[in-house]
């Protein structure tokens, strides 16, 4: 079983496929965390019930403990692209830095979402802990 949150812009097909190869033992979990916020942006395990998914605020360190309770060392893959999730308009801007040529890039180019997030962002008032005195 391998399961993908839909907000994973930049996954790529050689990551499954590596994902695919270090489950192929007859008991594994493998993760991918998120860069950012302590989630887990792809779970893969065999069999299917080695572990139940724990999706959520800190999911990445549930799976990995749960893993590790269910006597499996999972095997962690770090990645960049794959580690990017969009959950906030801080992650569009961080996906919309880096070159690409994917769909959703492309309809967020169409949406103009570079120049929206530009006037979110100047439109938003400065936090109080950081205004100029």
């Amino acid at each position: 079983m391998i399961v993908v949150p839909s907000d994973l812009p930049l996954l790529s097909t050689s990551l499954i496929e590596e994902v695919s190869d270090h489950v192929s033992r007859p008991a594994a979990v493998a993760l991918v965390p998120a860069t950012r916020d302590g989630g887990t942006n792809l779970l893969a395990c065999r069999p299917v019930d080695a572990i139940s998914p724990r999706f959520g605020p800190n999911s990445f360190q549930r799976h990995y403990a749960a893993a590790r309770d269910a006597g499996i060392m999972p095997i962690v893959l770090a990645s960049e692209d794959a580690g990017l999730d969009i959950d906030r308009s801080e992650d569009l801007a961080a996906f919309l830095s880096r070159p690409s040529a994917t769909r959703s890039r492309a309809f967020l180019a169409h949406l103009d979402i570079e120049a929206r997030l530009q006037g979110h962002s100047a439109s938003r008032p400065a936090s109080p802990h950081f205004q100029n005195a």
